[in-house]
């Protein structure tokens, strides 16, 4: 099945053409590497396919932009003062569905707006896997050797390469069914 075509993608720099005629498709469980040299326009490409920036020309289909996860070549983490879970949960909308759930559960009674509203945020819940977060969370945690004790560890006392690797676990965790790793570190078998 294909997840994702490119059909004649061209982007320009001030008069520069960085991509020209880009065409490619990727299919269901595929694993492709974009290797060139710097400032060919790999990240630009990355960026294109994941929305952050536009192509001048040519055309994207992706079958579930959604479900795109993204790991940036450089990245800043605005809320440092967070622990790994709570930085993850936040960024993938698990907290704040989690907290109008525990609202509504305390005030809905039998007020049919409430109840149906419960019920569409429950699904959204499930779509995120809610249920199972910690256990994928120390999962993927322990993958990227970042054990369990990690979890509680606010940002601010990780290295960058272990903040690297949340940032990994973040897009692992999100679900996403096409995953774009702008330069990841070394020693990610996983």
């Amino acid at each position: 099945m294909e997840i994702l075509k490119v059909e004649n993608l061209t982007k320009i720099y001030d008069g520069k053409t960085v991509l020209n005629k880009i065409e490619f498709t990727l299919n269901s469980g595929e694993k492709i590497g974009l290797v060139g040299s710097n400032g060919v326009g790999k990240s630009t490409l990355l960026r294109i396919i994941s929305g952050i920036e536009k192509a001048d020309e040519g055309i994207i289909e992706i079958d579930n932009p959604e479900f795109i996860g993204y790991l940036r070549q450089e990245f800043k983490i605005e809320e440092e003062n967070e622990t790994i879970t709570s930085f993850i949960k936040k960024e993938i909308g698990i907290d704040a569905i989690e907290e109008e759930l525990k609202v509504l559960e305390e005030t809905m009674g039998e007020d049919i707006e409430k109840i149906e509203k419960y019920c569409e945020l429950q699904e959204k819940y499930y779509l995120l896997d809610g249920y199972n977060f910690d256990y994928k969370l120390d999962t993927i945690l322990n993958g990227l050797g970042l054990g369990k004790e990690f979890k509680n560890k606010k940002i601010s006392e990780l290295s960058g390469g272990q903040k690297n690797k949340v940032m990994l676990a973040l897009v692992l965790l999100k679900g996403a069914e096409l995953i774009l790793l702008d330069e990841p570190t070394n020693n990610l078998d996983l």
